[in-house]
């Protein structure tokens, strides 16, 4: 069962939206794996919203990505100096058709800096990008205003790219144009023995 409720409330409780029953084999089963149904809160048949959920086949890996990201130059999304800025980056990657990015990360903010220089990560190489190197990810930048993120600007690269470049121009995805560089401060691949190797 999903349950889809709003987490945008300041109070802290959640206010549901709606639910849905299914099994994994509707949602493997779907077209191009795209399961969508309507959602419904209990006792009525009236649909008050859509789910969509899609399966992305994984490809196992013992490969571990260590990763320190940092950005320069960032707009500022409140127009002038004095505003407050928390900026954060998100990880998305791409699907295997290519025609949609998943998350798979997402830093904790950064108070006032638009040239924050965020703490080094660890990541699976399943979960950042399937195993595959050369499969798209995105790095999104944001401002965080309240319980609202403002999207800053985004770069998308590969993993390959990563390990060859240290630095990416960031662009506004409203314009296109340029806005600030993201910063590969670290970036390494190493590959974590199975528990058979270790023995």
């Amino acid at each position: 069962m999903f349950e889809v409720v709003d987490g945008d409330n300041v109070s802290g409780k959640h206010d549901p939206i709606g639910t849905v029953e299914t099994t994994l084999g509707a949602i493997v089963g779907a077209k191009q794996q795209t399961f969508i149904a309507d959602l419904t809160k209990k006792g009525q048949s009236k649909s008050c919203g859509k789910i969509i959920v899609r399966a992305d086949p994984v490809k196992e890996s013992n490969m571990e990505v260590h990763l320190k990201v940092g950005a320069r130059g960032l707009p500022n999304s409140g127009g002038c100096l004095c505003s407050n800025n928390n900026v954060l980056f998100e990880i998305y990657r791409s699907t295997p058709a290519g025609d949609s990015f998943l998350k798979v990360y997402d830093s904790d903010p950064i108070a006032s800096n638009l040239n924050p220089s965020f703490p080094a990560l660890k990541i699976s190489g399943q979960q950042l990008c399937n195993s595959n190197k050369n499969l798209g990810i995105q790095i999104r930048f944001y401002n965080q205003e309240a319980a609202q993120r403002v999207l800053l600007c985004q770069c998308t690269v590969t993993l390959t790219e990563l390990l060859d470049k240290k630095q990416y121009e960031l662009r506004n995805t409203v314009t296109n144009q340029a806005a600030g560089v993201l910063n590969i401060e670290q970036v390494s691949v190493v590959e974590k023995p199975t528990f058979i190797e270790y023995l």
